[in-house]
């Protein structure tokens, strides 16, 4: 008499679980999780208190660049160009190339900064076990944060703040 009343609880705990499954929406779900990109770009300085107040300054030093008028990828660039410690991005302007979330870089923490930061803004001081960093996001595809947005352009209006500019259907 125990084993139909095991099987019958068995029934009813997993039968929400049964029901609320959909395959079709868990491959969809999946396959947009798999095509979210991103291009960021990154400057690195090396895991110390001086490190992280020169994280600090540099930031400081972009945003005042942007706010007298520079494209924030120029600035950025110029930035990680002139103080990056990671020599193999710094000849790039910072560029990390195209990336998948939870993928390409070795960091997490440096990945979340990437995937997490508003777009055509200059995230941190990061932390991560290669240093401190400075992150800035100006392109993304198929990210739900960023409503469809997926890169900044430069203004030709004579506006500091960078243009928005979506994907057309």
């Amino acid at each position: 008499m125990t084993r139909p009343r095991l099987a019958v609880s068995a029934v009813l705990v997993l039968a929400p679980l049964c029901v609320s499954f959909n395959p079709v929406q868990r491959i969809r779900k999946d396959f947009l999780a798999l095509t979210v990109r991103a291009s960021p770009r990154h400057l690195m300085r090396p895991r110390t208190e001086q490190g992280r107040r020169e994280c600090a300054a540099i930031l400081k030093s972009i945003k005042n660049s942007t706010a007298s008028g520079t494209f924030v990828v120029d600035a950025f660039a110029a930035a990680a160009t002139q103080y990056s410690s990671d020599a193999e991005t710094a000849a790039s302007g910072g560029l990390l190339g195209e990336m998948i979330q939870q993928g390409v870089i070795r960091s997490k923490a440096l990945d979340r900064a990437c995937f997490t930061a508003n777009l055509g803004e200059v995230e941190g001081p990061v932390e991560s076990e290669y240093g401190w960093h400075l992150v800035l996001t100006p392109e993304r595809i198929n990210c739900k944060k960023d409503n469809g947005y997926v890169r900044i352009e430069p203004r030709t209006d004579g506006i500091s703040t960078p243009k928005y500019v979506r994907i057309e259907p």
